[in-house]
């Protein structure tokens, strides 16, 4: 599974989850005519958790590009900048469609916003680093696996 994980170049994952989450938000009835509706405010809870995945996927995608060299905090944060900002052009594309029933409102775009930084935290405190050391890495440290 990790060579598997370190065959595939980086970016292929993000380009992937862009396609999947575009096709979601603007395909006229992605689930056919199902409407998924679980709880009020589910979709706000969708949209966090679509962000939050595709912020981390971002990140560790740039992490794989930028080994071995570390990624700082402002590239990360510019990044999850541009999923924030992804999450707009969508609610955009949404607001042009409007015929298609597709809705646009402000407050998905909070939701998609406010899943990148998640992500951001997320990916920086620990995923990034457990990638670096076990996923990229071909040292097998055996010695320290104490807690970093």
């Amino acid at each position: 599974m990790k060579s598997f994980l370190r065959a595939i170049p980086a970016g292929t994952a993000t380009i992937v989850l862009l396609g999947i989450i575009t096709y979601l938000s603007l395909a006229d009835k992605p689930f056919g005519d199902t409407h998924i509706s679980l709880f009020k405010g589910a979709d706000k809870v969708v949209h966090i958790l679509m962000y939050l995945v595709l912020d981390v996927v971002v990140l560790l995608d740039y992490t794989k590009h930028r080994y071995p060299h570390h990624t700082s905090d402002n590239i990360a944060m510019a990044l999850t900048a541009c999923v924030s900002l992804y999450g707009l052009m969508i609610e955009l594309a949404q607001l042009m469609m409007e015929d298609t029933g597709r809705t646009y409102e402000i407050a998905d775009w909070y939701a998609d916003t406010f899943g990148a930084m998640l992500g951001f935290f997320v990916a920086r405190l620990w995923l990034c680093r457990w990638y670096r050391h076990h996923i990229i890495s071909h040292h097998h440290h055996h010695h320290h696996h104490h807690e970093e």
